[in-house]
Protein backbone atom coordinates (compact mmCIF):
# COMPACT_ATOMS: atom_id res chain seq x y z
CA UNK A 1 0.00 0.00 0.00
CA UNK A 2 1.39 3.41 -0.97
CA UNK A 3 0.87 6.46 1.23
CA UNK A 4 0.78 9.07 -1.51
CA UNK A 5 -1.44 12.11 -1.80
CA UNK A 6 -2.35 14.61 -4.48
CA UNK A 7 -1.97 18.17 -3.19
CA UNK A 8 -1.51 21.09 -5.56
CA UNK A 9 -0.69 24.59 -4.26
CA UNK A 10 -1.24 27.61 -6.51
CA UNK A 11 -1.61 31.34 -5.87
CA UNK A 12 -1.68 32.38 -2.20
CA UNK A 13 -3.66 35.48 -1.26
CA UNK A 14 -3.84 34.99 2.53
CA UNK A 15 -1.82 32.97 5.04
CA UNK A 16 -1.95 34.57 8.46
CA UNK A 17 -2.48 33.85 12.18
CA UNK A 18 -5.35 35.77 13.78
CA UNK A 19 -6.27 36.40 17.41
CA UNK A 20 -9.83 36.70 18.77
CA UNK A 21 -10.10 38.29 22.21
CA UNK A 22 -13.70 37.31 22.96
CA UNK A 23 -16.27 34.71 21.83
CA UNK A 24 -15.64 33.80 18.19
CA UNK A 25 -18.60 33.10 15.94
CA UNK A 26 -18.10 32.94 12.20
CA UNK A 27 -20.58 31.90 9.49
CA UNK A 28 -19.80 31.27 5.83
CA UNK A 29 -22.74 30.53 3.54
CA UNK A 30 -20.48 29.85 0.54
CA UNK A 31 -16.71 29.99 0.93
CA UNK A 32 -15.00 32.14 -1.70
CA UNK A 33 -11.97 29.89 -2.29
CA UNK A 34 -10.08 26.81 -1.14
CA UNK A 35 -7.89 26.83 1.97
CA UNK A 36 -7.78 25.75 5.59
CA UNK A 37 -8.13 26.91 9.19
CA UNK A 38 -5.91 25.54 11.94
CA UNK A 39 -6.72 26.48 15.53
CA UNK A 40 -3.65 27.34 17.59
CA UNK A 41 -5.61 27.96 20.83
CA UNK A 42 -9.18 27.77 22.11
CA UNK A 43 -11.92 25.14 21.72
CA UNK A 44 -15.46 25.00 20.42
CA UNK A 45 -17.54 23.56 17.59
CA UNK A 46 -17.54 23.45 13.81
CA UNK A 47 -20.76 22.85 11.89
CA UNK A 48 -20.84 22.03 8.18
CA UNK A 49 -24.24 22.56 6.56
CA UNK A 50 -26.53 19.61 7.17
CA UNK A 51 -24.08 17.79 9.44
CA UNK A 52 -23.82 17.33 13.23
CA UNK A 53 -21.38 19.60 15.15
CA UNK A 54 -17.70 18.65 15.29
CA UNK A 55 -15.42 19.37 18.24
CA UNK A 56 -12.46 21.67 17.58
CA UNK A 57 -9.50 22.47 19.85
CA UNK A 58 -5.86 23.50 19.67
CA UNK A 59 -4.26 21.79 16.70
CA UNK A 60 -7.51 21.06 14.84
CA UNK A 61 -6.83 21.48 11.12
CA UNK A 62 -9.94 22.01 9.00
CA UNK A 63 -9.86 21.42 5.25
CA UNK A 64 -12.02 23.97 3.43
CA UNK A 65 -13.16 23.95 -0.19
CA UNK A 66 -14.63 26.60 -2.44
CA UNK A 67 -18.40 26.83 -1.88
CA UNK A 68 -18.39 25.25 1.60
CA UNK A 69 -21.09 26.37 4.02
CA UNK A 70 -19.96 26.18 7.66
CA UNK A 71 -19.92 27.84 11.10
CA UNK A 72 -17.29 28.20 13.82
CA UNK A 73 -18.44 28.76 17.42
CA UNK A 74 -15.75 29.22 20.09
CA UNK A 75 -16.49 30.33 23.64
CA UNK A 76 -13.84 32.79 24.77
CA UNK A 77 -10.54 33.87 23.21
CA UNK A 78 -8.88 31.81 20.51
CA UNK A 79 -6.28 32.02 17.76
CA UNK A 80 -6.10 30.35 14.39
CA UNK A 81 -4.11 30.25 11.16
CA UNK A 82 -6.24 30.82 8.10
CA UNK A 83 -5.54 30.80 4.38
CA UNK A 84 -6.98 31.60 0.98
CA UNK A 85 -5.14 29.56 -1.66
CA UNK A 86 -5.61 28.07 -5.09
CA UNK A 87 -5.46 24.57 -3.69
CA UNK A 88 -6.30 21.05 -4.76
CA UNK A 89 -6.60 18.54 -1.93
CA UNK A 90 -6.35 14.82 -2.48
CA UNK A 91 -9.82 13.26 -2.53
CA UNK A 92 -9.11 11.32 0.66
CA UNK A 93 -7.69 14.25 2.62
CA UNK A 94 -9.80 14.35 5.81
CA UNK A 95 -12.06 17.27 6.70
CA UNK A 96 -10.50 17.44 10.16
CA UNK A 97 -7.12 16.26 11.31
CA UNK A 98 -4.97 16.99 14.33
CA UNK A 99 -1.69 18.90 14.13
CA UNK A 100 1.14 18.46 16.62
CA UNK A 101 2.85 21.41 18.30
CA UNK A 102 5.73 21.02 15.84
CA UNK A 103 3.34 21.18 12.90
CA UNK A 104 1.72 24.32 14.33
CA UNK A 105 5.17 25.86 14.68
CA UNK A 106 5.89 25.03 11.05
CA UNK A 107 2.62 26.65 9.98
CA UNK A 108 3.64 29.80 11.87
CA UNK A 109 6.95 29.79 10.00
CA UNK A 110 4.97 29.66 6.75
CA UNK A 111 2.91 32.68 7.84
CA UNK A 112 6.07 34.57 8.79
CA UNK A 113 7.67 33.78 5.43
CA UNK A 114 4.56 34.90 3.56
CA UNK A 115 4.63 38.28 5.32
CA UNK A 116 8.20 39.10 4.29
CA UNK A 117 7.23 40.04 0.70
CA UNK A 118 10.69 39.74 -0.81
CA UNK A 119 11.52 38.35 -4.24
CA UNK A 120 11.46 34.67 -3.24
CA UNK A 121 8.69 34.93 -0.66
CA UNK A 122 5.84 33.49 -2.72
CA UNK A 123 7.86 30.62 -4.17
CA UNK A 124 9.25 29.56 -0.81
CA UNK A 125 5.83 29.86 0.84
CA UNK A 126 4.36 27.56 -1.81
CA UNK A 127 7.13 25.03 -1.28
CA UNK A 128 6.64 25.09 2.49
CA UNK A 129 2.85 24.73 2.18
CA UNK A 130 3.16 21.91 -0.32
CA UNK A 131 5.49 20.03 2.02
CA UNK A 132 3.25 20.68 5.01
CA UNK A 133 0.00 19.61 3.36
CA UNK A 134 1.55 16.60 1.64
CA UNK A 135 3.11 15.52 4.92
CA UNK A 136 -0.19 15.93 6.75
CA UNK A 137 -2.00 13.86 4.14
CA UNK A 138 0.67 11.17 4.13
CA UNK A 139 0.66 11.08 7.92
CA UNK A 140 -3.08 10.41 7.92
CA UNK A 141 -2.66 7.58 5.42
CA UNK A 142 0.02 6.07 7.63
CA UNK A 143 -2.09 6.31 10.76
CA UNK A 144 -5.11 4.75 9.09
CA UNK A 145 -3.44 1.97 7.17
CA UNK A 146 -0.58 0.73 9.35
CA UNK A 147 -0.47 0.15 13.08
CA UNK A 148 2.94 -1.45 13.36
CA UNK A 149 5.07 0.86 15.52
CA UNK A 150 8.39 0.18 13.82
CA UNK A 151 7.01 0.71 10.33
CA UNK A 152 5.11 3.82 11.39
CA UNK A 153 8.31 5.28 12.81
CA UNK A 154 10.18 4.51 9.60
CA UNK A 155 7.42 5.88 7.37
CA UNK A 156 7.13 9.02 9.47
CA UNK A 157 10.87 9.56 9.20
CA UNK A 158 10.76 9.11 5.42
CA UNK A 159 7.82 11.45 4.90
CA UNK A 160 9.53 14.12 6.98
CA UNK A 161 12.98 13.69 5.45
CA UNK A 162 12.53 12.43 1.89
CA UNK A 163 14.18 15.62 0.59
CA UNK A 164 17.32 15.00 2.66
CA UNK A 165 20.27 12.77 1.77
CA UNK A 166 20.35 10.72 4.97
CA UNK A 167 22.04 7.32 5.36
CA UNK A 168 20.38 4.09 6.49
CA UNK A 169 22.54 4.25 9.62
CA UNK A 170 21.24 7.74 10.46
CA UNK A 171 17.65 6.66 9.92
CA UNK A 172 18.11 3.49 11.98
CA UNK A 173 19.54 5.56 14.81
CA UNK A 174 16.46 7.79 14.80
CA UNK A 175 14.23 4.69 14.84
CA UNK A 176 16.33 3.02 17.58
CA UNK A 177 16.84 -0.08 15.43
CA UNK A 178 19.78 -1.84 13.84
CA UNK A 179 20.25 -0.91 10.15
CA UNK A 180 19.89 -4.53 8.99
CA UNK A 181 16.66 -5.08 10.95
CA UNK A 182 15.20 -1.80 9.71
CA UNK A 183 16.03 -2.54 6.06
CA UNK A 184 14.66 -6.09 6.19
CA UNK A 185 11.47 -5.15 8.06
CA UNK A 186 10.78 -2.31 5.67
CA UNK A 187 11.41 -4.42 2.56
CA UNK A 188 9.19 -7.23 3.89
CA UNK A 189 6.34 -4.80 4.54
CA UNK A 190 6.56 -2.48 1.53
CA UNK A 191 8.12 -4.70 -1.11
CA UNK A 192 10.78 -2.10 -1.94
CA UNK A 193 13.86 -0.74 -0.20
CA UNK A 194 13.95 2.37 1.95
CA UNK A 195 15.85 4.34 -0.69
CA UNK A 196 13.46 3.20 -3.43
CA UNK A 197 10.56 4.39 -1.29
CA UNK A 198 12.30 7.73 -0.72
CA UNK A 199 12.78 8.08 -4.46
CA UNK A 200 9.08 7.40 -5.05
CA UNK A 201 8.20 10.13 -2.56
CA UNK A 202 10.53 12.54 -4.33
CA UNK A 203 9.11 11.75 -7.76
CA UNK A 204 5.52 11.98 -6.54
CA UNK A 205 6.17 15.38 -4.97
CA UNK A 206 8.04 16.46 -8.10
CA UNK A 207 4.93 15.61 -10.15
CA UNK A 208 2.76 17.72 -7.81
CA UNK A 209 5.13 20.67 -8.08
CA UNK A 210 5.41 20.38 -11.88
CA UNK A 211 1.62 20.18 -12.24
CA UNK A 212 1.23 23.35 -10.19
CA UNK A 213 3.29 25.20 -12.85
CA UNK A 214 4.56 27.40 -10.01
CA UNK A 215 8.18 26.23 -9.78
CA UNK A 216 11.22 26.17 -12.02
CA UNK A 217 12.84 22.77 -12.55
CA UNK A 218 15.97 23.93 -10.71
CA UNK A 219 13.87 24.96 -7.69
CA UNK A 220 12.18 21.55 -7.63
CA UNK A 221 15.48 19.70 -7.89
CA UNK A 222 17.03 21.63 -5.01
CA UNK A 223 13.95 21.43 -2.77
CA UNK A 224 13.71 17.63 -3.22
CA UNK A 225 17.35 16.98 -2.31
CA UNK A 226 18.93 16.33 -5.72
CA UNK A 227 22.46 17.58 -6.18
CA UNK A 228 21.65 19.24 -9.50
CA UNK A 229 19.09 19.47 -12.32
CA UNK A 230 20.85 16.76 -14.35
CA UNK A 231 20.46 14.09 -11.67
CA UNK A 232 16.86 15.13 -10.97
CA UNK A 233 15.94 15.00 -14.67
CA UNK A 234 17.62 11.61 -15.07
CA UNK A 235 15.79 10.08 -12.09
CA UNK A 236 12.49 11.64 -13.14
CA UNK A 237 12.75 10.25 -16.67
CA UNK A 238 13.67 6.81 -15.33
CA UNK A 239 10.54 6.84 -13.18
CA UNK A 240 8.04 8.41 -15.61
CA UNK A 241 9.47 8.01 -19.09
CA UNK A 242 9.44 11.78 -19.54
CA UNK A 243 11.76 14.64 -18.74
CA UNK A 244 10.39 17.17 -16.21
CA UNK A 245 9.88 19.71 -19.01
CA UNK A 246 7.97 17.21 -21.18
CA UNK A 247 5.90 16.09 -18.22
CA UNK A 248 4.83 19.68 -17.53
CA UNK A 249 4.09 20.27 -21.22
CA UNK A 250 1.97 17.13 -21.55
CA UNK A 251 0.04 17.97 -18.37
CA UNK A 252 -1.06 21.36 -19.73
CA UNK A 253 -1.74 20.26 -23.29
CA UNK A 254 -5.42 20.14 -24.21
Amino acid sequence: MEYFCDVNVGYISVCVEKQELADFNFISTSRFGDGFVCFTSGSGKLIFAGQPPLEIAKGTFVRLNRGDSYEFHVNGPCSYITSEIELKYGENFPRLTQCTDNEISYLRRICDRFKEKDRLCLIETKIMLLRFLSGLDQKNYGENLQNDYVLNFALDYLHRNYNKNFTIEEMAGECHLSPSYLMQSFKNSQGISIMEYREKLRIRNAKDMLKSNAFRIKEIAISLGYCDVYHFSKRFKQATGKTPANYTKSHFEI
